[in-house]
């Protein structure tokens, strides 16, 4: 008896499991634009080196919005909810991010973007499936979002309400 209780429940749990995992992998998507940075930036030869530079912007719903730029490396990050274990991530350094400021024009610059006051802004990761999120921080505050690719673009919707585009420019340099 307890020996068929045992496998009653054993086998529930795998039957709740794999339904889990399908339910999962029916709202899962490959993020295309990022694998080919991923896959760029592990590409090179003796000769030259490749690297991915990002562009992003984000549009705030009060108008203000914000512009970025920076250099992506590959990082193990993990690959919950969509996978088991790790997962090959886009991540940066932290760079500079400049704010467009309505008061900057009054200051004596007819500059739409405050470029006496970046502020700093990090990519900690980008996933490869849109079930994982795009995490981001800035020294007040962090922006995390599901990814879409629209083409070659990246783009979505954090939990403040600001909307992200973000384009990877695949470069190579020489080896030096």
């Amino acid at each position: 008896m307890l020996n068929k209780n045992k496998f009653g429940r054993l086998a529930g749990a795998i039957l709740s499991s794999s339904s889990l995992l399908v339910a999962s992998s029916v709202f899962a998507a490959d993020l295309p634009c990022v694998q080919r940075a991923i896959n760029w930036n592990n590409g090179g030869n003796a000769t030259t080196a490749n690297f991915v530079r990002f562009s992003t912007v984000a549009l705030h719903s009060n108008g203000i919005a914000a512009y970025a730029t920076g250099d992506l490396t590959n990082l193990k990050c993990s690959a919950k909810p969509w996978g088991i274990g790790t997962a090959t991530c886009l991540h940066s350094d932290p760079s500079n991010a400049l704010l467009s400021d309505r008061v900057g024009r009054n200051e004596g610059f007819d500059q739409p973007f405050n470029v006496r006051k970046p502020l700093s802004l990090q990519v900690m990761s980008i996933p490869t499936d849109s079930l994982g999120k795009i995490a981001m921080r800035q020294p007040n505050a962090s922006y995390n979002f599901h990814p879409a690719c629209v083409g070659d673009l990246l783009t979505g919707n954090d939990q403040w309400g600001n909307h992200w585009t973000m384009s990877f420019q695949l470069l190579s340099k020489a080896n030096v």
